[in-house]
């Protein structure tokens, strides 16, 4: 097995959860340092110690700790060198708060770890501090290529040139939503400020101070994925860039004769898999948001009562709605205020189910079930489900297509096939159910897609 140093952004720790075949151990790993803060920062007036840091994992608070004492560097210098170091640029995007010291500048890395310990910087320790606010684009091209000059130099002192692969990421804006679309973060702060072109220029430079280096390429047409473990984020993506970093890591440390060859045709042909892939969400997302249109004009035209149109069902919550619970769930449907609540201590559930007119001349159409939600209330992730359900006359209810309710989302769609054994004996039903929470409903309705 081996031993990994890492020093960067949580996408290159991330990659080793696909190390299923355990090829690697992860000696150390630290981030939440910018590179400027980790060269150049003096000292703080007043050293910290770890229980001043109120909020954050273990982990975090020690990387926190050598961030506020100026000490990352004398952290890393004690690892045990380990078989490969990887280094990643992307804890340069942080903005910087600086203060002025008698021997120098004293930086701090605007991480998500500062953002949880924000009232330090109230703290009596900043008391003789006054900060000021810097961005990545606050620093000059000359500048930024002195970083990069530093950190080859820093590197090259705690890792053997020849053993460091360095990997190139980049922030992303588009992301694939929990309900299947395309979806972009323009409002993010590091999308806005253009991160990206320091990044790019930091990486081409630290790339020309380290020859011998190994590099992993980003590839094209990477997508965020809001299913991410760890939430929404520019650089939260979806798996199969994982993936494919862990098998560019798998042909360095192979040391196999044409490793720079073997890294080109992984990446071209990755780049034809994401761009097909690409092409393929576009499709469903399009497919996707002209669902969600229709139903919204069909919200607005009907306001919930069966409509003219394709409808198989377009119900209100007041009628035709059938109450339902399983095991010892306790709960009620209030009609009049559209709530859905359950109360139960294990996966026992209460719900509301509504046949659905579909019959046999429909078979082989697409059924869409659409469910607008004015609010969630529960401590639990696994709130419930939205569902088409299928049942036939002395046959097991089976789920056609099923949405998980979760906390971030009000708008939900479930599509399915309408099955070709459609007939007066068996019923397609839209279903709305919780496990543990309170579901103040809004609208649903149902369509066939010709």
């Amino acid at each position: 097995m081996l031993e990994i140093n890492l020093l960067g952004c949580c996408v290159s720790r991330d990659v080793f959860s696909y190390d299923n075949e355990k090829r690697y151990s992860i000696k150390h790993f630290m981030q939440g340092s910018s590179p400027i803060s980790m060269l150049y920062s003096s000292k703080p007036y007043q050293s910290f110690r770890l229980e001043d840091i109120n909020i954050g994992s273990p982990w975090e608070k020690r990387c926190f700790l050598a961030e506020l004492n100026s000490s990352f560097l004398d952290a890393i210098k004690e690892w045990d060198r380990g078989d490969w170091f990887i280094f990643d640029s992307c804890e340069l995007r942080y903005p910087l708060y600086m203060s002025e010291h008698p021997d120098g500048k004293y930086y701090l890395s605007s991480s998500f770890i500062l953002d949880k310990n924000l009232d330090l910087l109230e703290s009596e320790k900043f008391s003789g501090d006054k900060f000021e606010s810097y961005k990545l684009s606050d620093f000059s091209d000359t500048e930024i290529q002195n970083i990069a000059k530093d950190m080859a130099d820093f590197l090259k002192t705690i890792a053997d040139e020849d053993r460091i692969i360095i990997n190139e990421i980049y922030l992303v804006k588009e992301y694939l939503a929990k309900i299947g679309t395309i979806s972009s973060m323009d409002d993010n702060f590091y999308i806005r400020t253009g991160v990206n072109t320091q990044l790019k220029y930091f990486t081409e430079e630290i790339i020309k101070f380290l020859p011998k280096a190994h590099i992993i390429r980003f590839p094209e047409n990477v997508l965020c994925d809001e299913s991410n473990k760890w939430g929404l984020s520019p650089l939260h993506f979806f798996d199969d860039y994982y993936k494919y970093v862990y098998n560019a890591i798998n042909i360095i440390t192979s040391q196999c004769g044409n490793e720079k060859k073997a890294l080109n045709t992984l990446w071209q042909a990755t780049n034809m898999c994401f761009a097909e892939k690409m092409q393929f969400y576009n499709k469903r997302s399009e497919r996707i948001n002209n669902r969600i249109n229709f139903a919204n004009t069909l919200f607005e035209e009907t306001d919930g009562q069966n409509g003219s149109h394709n409808l198989v069902s377009a119900p209100c919550f007041e009628t035709d709605w059938t109450f339902f619970k399983d095991g010892v769930a306790e709960g009620f449907f209030d009609t009049n205020k559209k709530i859905l609540y359950c109360s139960s201590s294990n996966h026992n559930y209460t719900g509301i189910r509504i046949k659905l007119n579909c019959s046999q001349d429909d078979a082989g159409k697409s059924l869409v079930f659409c469910v607008k939600i004015d609010e969630i209330i529960s401590m639990r992730s696994d709130i419930g489900y939205i569902q088409l359900w299928y049942s036939g006359l002395n046959a097991p209810i089976k789920a056609l297509d099923i949405a998980n309710i979760t906390n971030d989302n009000l708008l939900y769609i479930v599509t399915a096939k309408i099955p070709t054994d459609m007939g007066m004996d068996n019923a397609i039903y839209g279903v709305i159910q919780t496990k543990n929470g309170v579901l103040k409903l809004s609208k649903a309705v149902a369509f066939i897609e010709e």
